[in-house]
């Protein structure tokens, strides 16, 4: 580990000319950004840990792709280049900003699992740097309407949907949790009421958050899965993989929608029927974990649906619950 007091006169030189404009230059704050954190024959179990970065396996492989066809090792300075790649590309706003975050996840992770690699100050710097990093900048996060489920869809899928992928939509609908939310649900972090079930759950950002579902539901999930541990899992007991989940509910979209939808079809769905059903828009987004009402109002308010099938949400919600395939 490096000396915790080391300071030299140049490096207080540098803190000094690029504190008032934090960017690239502070790349030369950091000893070592080019040195090689992990052997390239660990990289792809690092990154590909569905319960390290269970949001982010998809962008960490074609982090791996990048590093693997440039042949470049894993080291600070190959991630700040992926970024500045990624930022100089013609790829959309909400792809570039994906794979920023998930780098910003992964140096998280790397400080956390290496306290002796670098020292405090070390680690000060680099939060700092990959921190300022900004992400392009999106006109809208209006929900476009194909991402959007209405009730009569619901009700489609949930009739052709195997016993344990209802169970799953039925968790996804009702609660409006993210799927990552879902399969890291754990059986011991729940409190049964006399009507409800009240369930705690860890969003983004390891914000911690509770929802609720009926106690016929929660018996219902606890019987088929039998899960030692999560609340959701494989026959073995393992954790679902948020991939698993993904193509079963995609291909249910393409048999019976004709189109591509994706398991956060559902938290949509919940949202915005919330919403036009006259719910308090700071409950909502409270619910939902969103940083601030205006992510919730951006992404929602701007929807228009059939006003019959509005009051009728909660209603529907207690009918799905009692799905008669079950």
């Amino acid at each position: 580990m490096r000396d915790e007091h080391e300071f030299t006169e140049e490096r207080l030189q540098n803190v000094t000319s690029v504190n008032s404009s934090p960017g690239l230059d502070q790349r030369k704050l950091i000893p070592g950004i080019t040195e090689e954190i992990i052997p390239w024959s660990e990289v792809f179990g690092y990154l590909m840990n569905p319960l390290r970065f269970a949001s982010y396996t998809d962008t960490n492989r074609q982090l791996i792709n990048y590093l693997r066809d440039r042949q470049k090792p894993f080291t600070l300075q190959s991630l700040l280049e992926y970024i500045d790649d990624a930022a100089a590309s013609g790829d959309r706003a909400r792809t570039v900003n994906r794979k920023k975050c998930a780098v910003k996840r992964i140096v998280a992770e790397l400080i956390a699992d290496n306290p002796d690699r670098w020292t405090r100050l070390d680690q000060f710097f680099i939060d700092r740097l990959f921190r300022s990093i900004k992400g392009r900048r999106i006109q809208s996060r209006a929900i476009p309407e194909e991402k959007y489920l209405n009730t009569e869809e619901i009700d489609l899928l949930l009739n052709h949907a195997d016993h344990r992928l209802r169970l799953i939509i039925l968790f996804l609908i009702t609660t409006g949790c993210r799927v990552d939310e879902l399969i890291t649900c754990n059986r011991f972090n729940t409190t049964i009421h006399r009507s409800d079930v009240d369930i705690v759950v860890t969003g983004k950002g390891g914000k911690e958050r509770h929802v609720r579902i009926s106690r016929r539901l929660h018996s219902r999930i606890e019987t088929e899965f039998r899960g030692e541990q999560y609340l959701f899992c494989t026959r073995d007991r393992s954790p679902l993989h948020r991939q698993w989940i993904w193509r079963k509910i995609n291909d249910l979209g393409l048999q019976h929608l004709g189109r591509k939808i994706g398991p956060h079809a559902f938290r949509h769905s919940f949202a915005t029927l919330m919403i036009q059903a006259g719910k308090d828009l700071k409950a909502v987004s409270e619910y939902l974990g969103h940083s601030g009402t205006e992510v919730t109002a951006d992404m929602y308010l701007h929807t228009e649906l059939v006003l019959d099938e509005i009051p009728d949400f909660e209603r529907r919600i207690r009918v799905w619950e009692k799905h008669p395939h079950d």
